[in-house]
Protein backbone atom coordinates (compact mmCIF):
# COMPACT_ATOMS: atom_id res chain seq x y z
CA UNK A 1 0.00 0.00 0.00
CA UNK A 2 1.23 3.50 -0.82
CA UNK A 3 0.85 4.86 2.73
CA UNK A 4 2.81 1.90 4.10
CA UNK A 5 5.69 2.55 1.70
CA UNK A 6 5.61 6.22 2.67
CA UNK A 7 5.75 5.38 6.37
CA UNK A 8 8.65 2.99 5.85
CA UNK A 9 10.52 5.61 3.85
CA UNK A 10 9.89 8.30 6.45
CA UNK A 11 11.30 6.08 9.17
CA UNK A 12 14.46 5.35 7.23
CA UNK A 13 14.95 9.04 6.40
CA UNK A 14 14.55 9.97 10.06
CA UNK A 15 17.20 7.44 11.05
CA UNK A 16 19.61 8.63 8.37
CA UNK A 17 19.06 12.21 9.44
CA UNK A 18 20.10 11.30 12.98
CA UNK A 19 16.87 12.61 14.50
CA UNK A 20 16.81 10.08 17.35
CA UNK A 21 19.23 9.12 20.09
CA UNK A 22 18.29 5.43 20.24
CA UNK A 23 19.67 5.02 23.78
CA UNK A 24 19.87 1.40 24.91
CA UNK A 25 22.17 -0.92 26.85
CA UNK A 26 24.33 -3.83 25.81
CA UNK A 27 24.06 -7.29 27.38
CA UNK A 28 26.46 -6.25 30.15
CA UNK A 29 24.46 -3.15 31.06
CA UNK A 30 26.71 -0.58 29.42
CA UNK A 31 24.98 2.40 27.79
CA UNK A 32 24.84 2.43 23.98
CA UNK A 33 23.79 5.23 21.62
CA UNK A 34 24.22 3.76 18.12
CA UNK A 35 22.54 6.73 16.44
CA UNK A 36 25.07 9.08 18.05
CA UNK A 37 28.33 7.45 16.94
CA UNK A 38 31.62 8.36 18.58
CA UNK A 39 33.30 8.18 15.18
CA UNK A 40 32.05 8.70 11.65
CA UNK A 41 29.25 6.16 11.85
CA UNK A 42 27.89 3.09 13.60
CA UNK A 43 26.74 0.06 11.59
CA UNK A 44 23.86 -1.87 13.16
CA UNK A 45 23.84 -5.55 12.25
CA UNK A 46 20.50 -7.24 12.92
CA UNK A 47 20.98 -10.93 13.70
CA UNK A 48 19.34 -13.82 15.52
CA UNK A 49 20.93 -16.69 17.42
CA UNK A 50 19.20 -19.32 15.28
CA UNK A 51 19.36 -17.62 11.88
CA UNK A 52 21.47 -19.76 9.51
CA UNK A 53 22.00 -16.85 7.12
CA UNK A 54 23.39 -14.36 9.64
CA UNK A 55 25.38 -17.14 11.32
CA UNK A 56 27.00 -18.08 8.02
CA UNK A 57 28.10 -14.46 7.59
CA UNK A 58 29.66 -14.21 11.07
CA UNK A 59 33.29 -14.41 9.82
CA UNK A 60 32.60 -11.84 7.10
CA UNK A 61 30.82 -9.51 9.55
CA UNK A 62 33.85 -9.61 11.85
CA UNK A 63 36.26 -9.05 8.97
CA UNK A 64 34.37 -5.98 7.75
CA UNK A 65 33.97 -4.52 11.23
CA UNK A 66 37.69 -4.90 11.91
CA UNK A 67 38.63 -3.42 8.53
CA UNK A 68 36.53 -0.30 9.04
CA UNK A 69 37.36 0.25 12.70
CA UNK A 70 40.50 2.21 11.79
CA UNK A 71 38.33 4.46 9.60
CA UNK A 72 36.15 5.55 12.49
CA UNK A 73 33.25 3.21 11.78
CA UNK A 74 31.93 1.16 14.69
CA UNK A 75 29.73 -1.94 14.65
CA UNK A 76 26.98 -3.14 16.98
CA UNK A 77 25.03 -6.39 16.95
CA UNK A 78 21.28 -6.05 17.52
CA UNK A 79 19.56 -9.32 18.40
CA UNK A 80 16.08 -8.99 16.91
CA UNK A 81 14.30 -11.57 19.02
CA UNK A 82 13.25 -9.83 22.23
CA UNK A 83 12.63 -13.25 23.77
CA UNK A 84 16.30 -14.23 23.84
CA UNK A 85 18.19 -13.59 27.09
CA UNK A 86 21.73 -12.41 27.80
CA UNK A 87 23.20 -15.88 28.58
CA UNK A 88 22.05 -17.19 25.20
CA UNK A 89 23.53 -14.14 23.48
CA UNK A 90 26.86 -14.60 25.25
CA UNK A 91 26.91 -18.25 24.17
CA UNK A 92 26.14 -17.23 20.59
CA UNK A 93 28.92 -14.63 20.62
CA UNK A 94 31.35 -17.26 21.89
CA UNK A 95 30.19 -19.98 19.49
CA UNK A 96 30.71 -17.72 16.48
CA UNK A 97 33.88 -16.07 17.80
CA UNK A 98 32.49 -12.55 17.97
CA UNK A 99 34.77 -10.28 19.98
CA UNK A 100 34.91 -6.55 20.72
CA UNK A 101 31.52 -5.95 19.06
CA UNK A 102 28.80 -4.60 21.40
CA UNK A 103 25.56 -6.59 21.42
CA UNK A 104 22.08 -5.61 22.59
CA UNK A 105 18.72 -7.36 22.95
CA UNK A 106 16.98 -4.35 24.35
CA UNK A 107 13.23 -3.91 23.85
CA UNK A 108 13.01 -0.30 24.94
CA UNK A 109 10.63 1.37 27.32
CA UNK A 110 9.47 3.50 24.41
CA UNK A 111 8.20 0.42 22.57
CA UNK A 112 6.50 -0.95 25.70
CA UNK A 113 4.77 2.39 26.27
CA UNK A 114 3.61 2.51 22.65
CA UNK A 115 2.22 -1.04 22.88
CA UNK A 116 -0.16 -0.06 25.69
CA UNK A 117 -0.80 3.54 24.69
CA UNK A 118 -4.53 4.23 24.49
CA UNK A 119 -5.52 1.13 26.47
CA UNK A 120 -7.56 2.12 29.52
CA UNK A 121 -7.12 -0.58 32.15
CA UNK A 122 -8.34 1.44 35.12
CA UNK A 123 -11.92 0.39 34.43
CA UNK A 124 -13.03 -3.24 34.96
CA UNK A 125 -11.98 -5.27 31.94
CA UNK A 126 -10.02 -8.19 30.53
CA UNK A 127 -6.62 -8.12 28.85
CA UNK A 128 -4.42 -10.92 27.47
CA UNK A 129 -0.72 -10.83 26.64
CA UNK A 130 0.66 -13.38 24.19
CA UNK A 131 4.34 -14.22 24.56
CA UNK A 132 5.34 -12.01 27.52
CA UNK A 133 8.87 -13.41 27.44
CA UNK A 134 11.02 -11.56 29.98
CA UNK A 135 8.21 -9.10 30.79
CA UNK A 136 9.12 -5.98 28.80
CA UNK A 137 5.47 -5.30 27.94
CA UNK A 138 4.06 -7.02 31.04
CA UNK A 139 5.56 -4.34 33.27
CA UNK A 140 3.88 -1.55 31.30
CA UNK A 141 0.53 -3.38 31.49
CA UNK A 142 0.77 -4.06 35.23
CA UNK A 143 1.45 -0.36 35.90
CA UNK A 144 -1.94 0.45 34.36
CA UNK A 145 -4.03 -2.33 35.85
CA UNK A 146 -7.12 -1.37 37.80
CA UNK A 147 -8.16 -3.45 40.80
CA UNK A 148 -10.97 -5.12 38.83
CA UNK A 149 -9.05 -5.76 35.60
CA UNK A 150 -8.26 -9.39 34.78
CA UNK A 151 -4.89 -10.03 33.17
CA UNK A 152 -3.96 -13.34 31.53
CA UNK A 153 -0.44 -13.89 30.13
CA UNK A 154 0.37 -16.91 27.95
CA UNK A 155 3.88 -18.14 27.16
CA UNK A 156 5.14 -21.47 25.87
CA UNK A 157 8.46 -21.24 27.75
CA UNK A 158 8.20 -22.48 31.37
CA UNK A 159 11.23 -20.42 32.46
CA UNK A 160 9.56 -17.20 31.31
CA UNK A 161 6.30 -18.23 32.97
CA UNK A 162 8.03 -18.81 36.30
CA UNK A 163 9.73 -15.43 36.10
CA UNK A 164 6.46 -13.60 35.34
CA UNK A 165 4.71 -15.42 38.20
CA UNK A 166 7.53 -14.49 40.56
CA UNK A 167 7.65 -10.81 39.61
CA UNK A 168 3.91 -10.22 39.31
CA UNK A 169 1.86 -12.70 41.39
CA UNK A 170 -1.33 -10.83 40.50
CA UNK A 171 -0.94 -11.83 36.83
CA UNK A 172 -2.48 -15.12 35.70
CA UNK A 173 0.48 -16.47 33.71
CA UNK A 174 0.13 -19.92 32.18
CA UNK A 175 2.51 -22.14 30.22
CA UNK A 176 0.73 -22.94 26.97
CA UNK A 177 0.69 -22.21 23.27
CA UNK A 178 -1.19 -19.12 22.08
CA UNK A 179 -2.99 -21.55 19.76
CA UNK A 180 -5.01 -22.54 22.87
CA UNK A 181 -6.11 -18.97 23.59
CA UNK A 182 -9.84 -19.56 23.20
CA UNK A 183 -9.82 -22.65 25.42
CA UNK A 184 -7.75 -20.86 28.09
CA UNK A 185 -10.08 -17.87 28.12
CA UNK A 186 -13.21 -20.05 28.23
CA UNK A 187 -11.81 -22.18 31.05
CA UNK A 188 -11.30 -19.06 33.18
CA UNK A 189 -14.63 -17.47 32.27
CA UNK A 190 -12.81 -14.39 31.00
CA UNK A 191 -14.49 -13.87 27.65
CA UNK A 192 -15.01 -11.72 25.77
CA UNK A 193 -11.60 -10.03 25.90
CA UNK A 194 -11.19 -6.27 25.65
CA UNK A 195 -7.54 -6.07 24.63
CA UNK A 196 -4.81 -8.44 23.43
CA UNK A 197 -1.14 -7.40 23.37
CA UNK A 198 1.34 -9.67 21.59
CA UNK A 199 5.11 -9.89 21.51
CA UNK A 200 5.08 -13.08 19.45
CA UNK A 201 7.42 -13.16 16.40
CA UNK A 202 4.63 -13.92 13.94
CA UNK A 203 6.80 -13.53 10.82
CA UNK A 204 9.01 -16.43 11.94
CA UNK A 205 6.26 -18.74 13.21
CA UNK A 206 4.97 -21.60 11.03
CA UNK A 207 2.09 -20.29 8.88
CA UNK A 208 -0.32 -22.91 10.26
CA UNK A 209 0.44 -21.78 13.81
CA UNK A 210 -0.02 -18.12 12.94
CA UNK A 211 -3.38 -18.82 11.28
CA UNK A 212 -4.58 -20.72 14.35
CA UNK A 213 -3.50 -17.97 16.72
CA UNK A 214 -5.15 -15.23 14.66
CA UNK A 215 -8.36 -17.25 14.46
CA UNK A 216 -8.34 -17.57 18.26
CA UNK A 217 -7.64 -13.85 18.67
CA UNK A 218 -10.61 -12.82 16.53
CA UNK A 219 -12.84 -15.35 18.31
CA UNK A 220 -12.19 -14.15 21.86
CA UNK A 221 -12.16 -10.39 21.26
CA UNK A 222 -15.35 -8.44 21.82
CA UNK A 223 -16.61 -6.12 19.06
CA UNK A 224 -14.52 -2.98 19.39
CA UNK A 225 -11.79 -4.90 21.22
CA UNK A 226 -8.19 -4.32 20.17
CA UNK A 227 -5.22 -6.44 19.13
CA UNK A 228 -1.77 -4.83 19.29
CA UNK A 229 1.56 -6.18 18.07
CA UNK A 230 4.71 -4.78 16.50
CA UNK A 231 6.99 -5.30 13.53
CA UNK A 232 10.55 -4.09 13.10
CA UNK A 233 11.03 -1.24 10.65
CA UNK A 234 13.67 -3.00 8.57
CA UNK A 235 11.39 -6.02 8.00
CA UNK A 236 8.09 -4.19 7.61
CA UNK A 237 8.01 -4.40 3.82
CA UNK A 238 9.10 -8.04 3.56
CA UNK A 239 6.52 -10.62 2.36
CA UNK A 240 6.04 -12.44 5.72
CA UNK A 241 5.29 -9.15 7.49
CA UNK A 242 2.97 -7.97 4.72
CA UNK A 243 1.14 -11.31 4.66
CA UNK A 244 0.63 -11.21 8.41
CA UNK A 245 -0.92 -7.73 8.27
CA UNK A 246 -3.25 -8.75 5.45
CA UNK A 247 -4.36 -11.84 7.35
CA UNK A 248 -4.99 -9.94 10.58
CA UNK A 249 -6.90 -7.23 8.72
CA UNK A 250 -9.12 -9.88 7.14
CA UNK A 251 -9.87 -11.35 10.57
CA UNK A 252 -10.60 -7.97 12.16
CA UNK A 253 -12.42 -6.52 9.09
CA UNK A 254 -10.51 -3.25 9.51
CA UNK A 255 -7.03 -1.93 8.79
CA UNK A 256 -4.68 -1.24 11.71
CA UNK A 257 -3.52 2.05 13.10
CA UNK A 258 0.27 2.30 12.84
CA UNK A 259 2.70 4.09 15.12
CA UNK A 260 6.40 4.46 14.37
CA UNK A 261 8.69 4.03 17.39
CA UNK A 262 12.14 5.26 16.43
CA UNK A 263 13.45 5.22 20.00
CA UNK A 264 13.60 1.44 20.02
CA UNK A 265 16.48 -0.69 18.87
CA UNK A 266 15.73 -1.83 16.26
CA UNK A 267 13.14 0.87 15.37
CA UNK A 268 9.67 -0.63 15.29
CA UNK A 269 6.11 -0.08 14.12
CA UNK A 270 3.27 -0.71 16.55
CA UNK A 271 0.11 -1.97 14.87
CA UNK A 272 -3.31 -1.92 16.52
CA UNK A 273 -6.44 -3.48 15.04
CA UNK A 274 -9.93 -2.79 16.37
CA UNK A 275 -12.41 -5.60 15.83
CA UNK A 276 -15.29 -4.61 13.58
Amino acid sequence: MRWERGLLGAGIIALLAGSVSGQTRDIDGRSMAPFQPAGKATVLLFIQTDCPISNSYAPEIQRICKAYESRGVGCSLAYEDVRVEAPAVRKHLKDFSYSAIPATIDSSRALAEAMVDGIDLRQPGRIVELGPGTGAFTAAIVERLGVDTQFLAIDIDPAFVREIQKRWPQVQCVCASAEKLQALVTHRGMGPIDHIVSGLPFVSLPPTMTREILSNVSSVLRPGGTFTTFQYLHGYGLPPAVNFRRSMTAHMTAAPSVRLVLRNLPPALVLTWKKG
